[in-house]
């Protein structure tokens, strides 16, 4: 999109140039070529007839011209993704609601949350229940009590998903410094290991993990059976305990605590996130708009 001649797709890259000030960094985000990010960063330069930032090592240094657009950036860039989320039928950005989802932990923890912020943010009077799975989730599904049930593929609930989310895959996770040295295990290392198993619904129900061992004859080093992910910290820090968990929570989890995850020493198996709904909520806009929300995370 071009406005007076300035186009306006290259705010983008300035906004991620003032926020990394790296060319790397931004053409990785971005899904770039460096090329590309420095010909569109000649082109702002040439534009607003400012250098905007100067080289130094392997980072790029902003201007004072440049850290006085930054907010004027942000603040363009956020409204745009405001006006990118209205509907037609959703023009009163004051609509009251409360919306009603079951989803695992890990789905929850992952993106759920995020997407929910994101969400209230454009909608400002909606609230949220955000319940846990049950055994009860495909009656209560069924009779149109939940606006969104979101859950991985090793759930039933007796019907095909509406929609597939995302795939994820699993990674060995470990406390960083008692693996301080260790990028990956071979087989015979990961199972020579004490391992922290997750399983869920009460411990009953074992996930693509474990079902892929078993399959293969493999056994671990079982010392603690858990039924949340985030009861696995704990028992792995200060340790040399191992687990196998999904990967984007993995590496939600090392953002916060110190903790390595690492390639399985076997093929990963495959996890599918399914998103159900009532046929009823089929035109829903609110809704329409929190899926995209989850299929297209914001960098935080």
């Amino acid at each position: 999109m071009r406005l007076d001649r300035f186009d306006m797709n290259q705010l983008v890259c300035l906004d991620a140039l003032l926020t990394e000030k790296s060319v790397t960094r931004v053409a990785e985000q971005l899904n770039l070529s460096q090329s590309a990010v420095s010909w569109s960063l000649n082109r702002l330069r040439e534009h607003f007839e400012d250098p905007l930032f100067v080289r130094s090592g392997r980072n790029v240094v902003p201007t004072p011209f440049a850290e006085s657009l930054a907010e004027q950036v942000r603040d363009i860039l956020e409204r745009s993704r405001r006006l990118s989320l209205q509907r037609p039928n959703l023009t009163n950005l004051g609509v009251k609601r409360r919306l009603r989802i079951m989803a695992t932990e890990y789905t929850s923890i992952v993106f759920l949350v995020n997407a929910v912020k994101e969400l209230r943010s454009v909608y400002q009077n909606l609230s949220f229940e955000i319940l846990p799975l049950t055994p009860h989730a495909d009656t209560l599904l069924e009779r149109g009590e939940l606006d969104l049930l979101i859950a991985g593929d090793v759930f039933e609930f007796g019907r095909p998903p509406n929609l597939l989310l995302l795939k994820d895959d699993y990674s060995c996770i470990a406390c960083k410094e008692s693996w301080s040295k260790k990028r990956s295990f071979s087989l015979d290392e990961y199972t020579a290991a004490e391992h922290i198993i997750v399983r869920l619904m009460n411990n009953k129900l074992a996930l693509h993990d474990t079902l892929v061992f078993q399959s293969r004859g493999i056994a671990r080093r079982e010392i603690a059976t858990v039924s949340s992910f985030l009861m696995v910290p704990p028992l792995i820090l200060k340790s040399k305990h191992l687990a196998c968990i999904p990967t984007l929570l993995a590496k939600e989890m090392s953002k916060q605590l110190p903790i390595k995850v690492l390639p399985c020493p076997i093929d990963s198996p495959v996890l599918s996130v399914n998103a159900y709904w009532h046929e009823s909520r089929s035109a829903d806009p609110i809704l329409e708009v929190l899926i995209n929300l989850i299929m297209t995370p914001t960098k935080p």
